[in-house]
């Protein structure tokens, strides 16, 4: 029985589900046949039993007897869905996966990061009619039998020829060093005498340095959105060392969810078992991808299931609310219709370019609010002066607020009052839509409010205050021009008398008298001043009349103390004689230990105590 009888064979299953089952590390098969007798194991994999009906009676006897531990030999169970991969080329996003059975992707629902893309219906990938980017690594090192190489090269051309018309293939060899044979061929260019003219015999390998310079290759800007699919053909011998570069390799392919698939040789150079094939199986599968293991004479054959199953994945289409992109890595999610949620860290480097404004339509909300919903989610719209607001050309410039709601990318303006019937008209200013080329919101958009209140006297007033303003303004300018004409042509007119305008009814009485103002006598007095900086530091002050000391620039005495009131007190003198007032201060003045009240008289070293500082008087 050969490949495909084994995979019918399987309890009707689809064949995705043995594709994704772990191989056996001696014969390349599902691991559903390890509980088997080992003799019937090797005659079913080498197709010597002719009878299905026989295979399945024996088969269903054994596994009677063991189901528990054939259970336990399967690390995927059926219903489970296996997510190979994402392409993102934002808003927009696919998600490829094989589910065990298609009802879980019927209500799939996605999220990236915070956000929940919309997801739309899965479909077979082979109905999405799409390309996929196939980038094929091969081992060209010695370790490689020449059996199996010829094998390797001969499946190459073989995948080649059967590709679809929108796939490209690129071909990395590596062995002591990483060669890119050739990148983005179709099935219409010709590979063949690039593939056939490869030799190994290079005496080292260098899987993990080729992976590293596929995901380099396959993360440009023209490809984003493509499907990405890599293929290892390999001995496997490099997952025996490089253990922190084999690390390193596996996060950058889980970044940018690209799966590795793996052509494994089943016999090393000597035909000897090959001892790395459990290692390099859990790599690939940690990646999103399988592995086939193959002998000298099936690589072809396995390579063809591998190409089956590629066209056996279901695709998720996905769209983000914008375009934006910031480079950094966020949680994929996908749950199913199980309630069962598949989680992948990936980042989205590339955007489709968005040069299309966001527009806005407005509707009344309530009888005092309008509603305005935008195409798409903005910013700048949860601010007042966004909005330049219109009632019937008049601009109204306060009495309202605004409220944006970013998931539904509305804006609702509420007024202090109810709406007034007529026309509104809204102008943004400052409102850009949410993506990478933040387009301005231009266009403006008005209502028609046929059930609102009417204008009142209040809001004529209002509406035009200016206008109001002005012809009061002019009206009072008018009556004092008249006012003033009427007493000039009263008084005769107007001469002018040295460079000054007088009225002429003033001419004959008016006289110019000098007079001597009366020179009021000062007085000094002194102050010692304490608990300021510079301790006694003295100050003299002329005294005419009164003085007055108090925190206030505008005191003859101005001390920074904020304990002292602006104006503490006023010190007075009177022939010779001092006295001293508190002004109603709020911690009062003390003269010599004692709080005064009213006019007290004061005497030289006299000493005084206002907030903070304390001075002694002397004259």
């Amino acid at each position: 029985m050969g490949k495909k009888e084994i995979k019918n064979s399987y309890l009707g299953q689809p064949p995705t589900i043995l594709h994704r089952a772990p191989l056996c590390r001696k014969t390349g098969t599902n691991p559903l046949f390890h509980h088997l007798p080992f003799g019937l194991c090797q005659i079913v994999c080498e197709g010597k039993v002719l009878y299905r009906q026989l295979f399945l009676l024996m088969a269903c006897l054994w596994l009677g007897s063991g189901l528990q531990a054939a259970a336990a030999g399967i690390d995927t169970q059926i219903g489970d869905v296996r997510i190979e991969g994402a392409a993102a080329n934002m808003p927009e996003m696919n998600i490829y996966c094989y589910p065990g059975q298609p009802e879980l992707l019927e209500g799939v629902s996605v999220t990236y990061g915070k956000e929940e893309l919309m997801a739309g219906q899965a479909i077979p990938f082979a109905q999405a009619e799409a390309g996929t980017d196939y980038f094929i690594l091969l081992d060209v090192s010695a370790s490689v039998s020449p059996d199996y190489f010829a094998q390797m090269k001969e499946s190459i051309l073989d995948f080649w020829r059967n590709m679809g018309a929108k796939d490209k293939l690129s071909l990395i060899t590596f062995g002591d060093a990483v060669t890119v044979v050739f990148q983005g061929q179709t099935v219409a260019d010709d590979i063949s005498g690039a593939v056939n003219g490869l030799q190994n015999t290079d005496q080292t390998t260098c899987l993990f340095e080729a992976i590293e310079k596929t995901a380099k290759l396959a993360d440009t800007k023209e490809e984003a959105g493509v499907r990405k699919v890599a293929l290892a053909m390999t001995d496997g011998e490099d997952f025996s060392e490089n253990t922190s570069t084999k690390e390193e390799a596996l996060a950058t392919l889980k970044e940018k969810m690209i799966p590795l698939y793996a052509m494994a040789a089943k016999e090393d150079k000597q035909g000897g078992e090959n001892p790395y094939l459990d290692s390099m199986g859990v790599f690939v599968r940690e990646s999103g991808g399988i592995m086939e293991v193959f002998d000298a004479g099936s690589a072809v054959l396995k390579m063809q299931g591998l190409h089956q199953t590629f066209q056996e994945a279901f695709m998720i289409p996905a769209r983000a609310r914008t375009n934006v992109v910031n480079h950094k890595k966020k949680a994929l999610t996908v749950t199913f219709s199980d309630g069962k949620a598949k989680t992948s860290d990936f980042i989205a480097s590339y955007y489709q370019e968005d040069t299309d404004p966001p527009v806005a339509s407005i509707k009344q909300n309530s009888k005092h609010s309008l509603k305005i919903n935008f195409s798409e989610p903005v910013k700048g719209a949860n601010k007042v002066d966004a909005y330049e607001i219109k009632h019937e050309d008049a601009r109204i410039t306060d009495g309202y607020m605004v409220r944006y709601d970013k998931e539904k990318a509305t804006a609702v303006l509420t007024f202090e009052e109810d709406l007034l019937k007529g026309k509104y008209e809204i102008k943004f200013r400052g409102i850009t839509d949410d993506s990478m080329e933040k387009n301005e919101l231009e266009k403006r958009c008005s209502i028609k409010v046929k059930k609102g209140r009417k204008l009142g006297v209040s809001d004529y007033l209002e509406q035009y205050q200016v206008f109001l303003a002005g012809a009061v303004i002019l009206i009072v300018l008018l009556s004092a021009g008249a006012i003033l004409w009427h007493k000039v042509k009263k008084q005769k007119g107007i001469v002018t008398i040295e460079g000054r305008a007088v009225l002429q009814s003033n001419v004959e009485r008016k006289h110019h008298v000098q007079v001597q103002k009366k020179q009021i006598p000062r007085k000094q007095i002194q102050f010692c001043l304490e608990g300021v900086q510079g301790t006694g530091r003295q100050l003299t002050v002329d005294i005419a009349g009164s003085i007055i000391v108090g925190r206030s620039g505008n005191c003859d005495v101005s001390i920074e103390d904020d304990r002292m009131s602006r104006q503490h007190f006023a010190i007075a003198e009177s022939n010779g004689m001092f006295t001293i007032e508190d002004l109603h201060t709020t911690n009062g003045t003390w003269v010599n230990g004692r709080k005064i009240s009213g006019q007290s008289p004061l005497a030289p070293g006299d000493r005084i105590q206002a907030g903070d500082i304390a001075m002694t008087v002397r004259w």
